[in-house]
């Protein structure tokens, strides 16, 4: 079976799921890009992540990215209480909050079709803080 990745809009592929995985590792498709099966009928889109299970290992961050803030950042554990706003990270002098993390999530979710739970939203979490990092915190 072959995937299509789509990122900001654009599709990619078709690749074979261990392609996907061999991309996941190496950080160059993420977990919360979108795949669907090539030539399916419906072209139900879902998250990478999703598709691939919890059996990729997330990527190894790169020498020299960004620092996680004095909240501990990288920690998908991490729980702030709601409303509390922590920094989770500082990237070229920009501070990433929960609060951006929050809203990214939420817009994701939406976006993507996703439901609204919180078990949903928390599982974004750590790739919506990836993101916002990788991709120098446009605000």
């Amino acid at each position: 079976m072959l995937y299509l990745v789509q990122r900001n809009g654009q599709n990619y592929g078709p690749y074979t799921i261990e392609d996907l995985q061999r991309y996941v590792a190496s950080g160059n498709v993420l977990l919360s890009d979108l795949a669907c099966v090539e030539g399916h009928p419906t072209q139900q889109w879902v998250l990478v992540g999703q598709l691939l299970g919890a059996s990729t290992p997330a990527p190894p961050a790169a020498p020299g990215s960004p620092q996680a803030g004095p909240a501990g950042a990288l920690n998908p554990n991490l729980k702030v209480p709601p409303g509390a706003r922590a920094i989770l990270a500082t990237v070229n002098g920009d501070v990433v909050t929960t609060g951006d993390v929050n809203a990214r999530r939420r817009l994701f979710a939406v976006s993507a079709g996703l439901p609204m739970s919180e078990d949903v939203l928390d599982r974004l979490s750590p790739q919506v803080l990836r993101q916002l990092i990788d991709f120098g915190v446009a605000k």
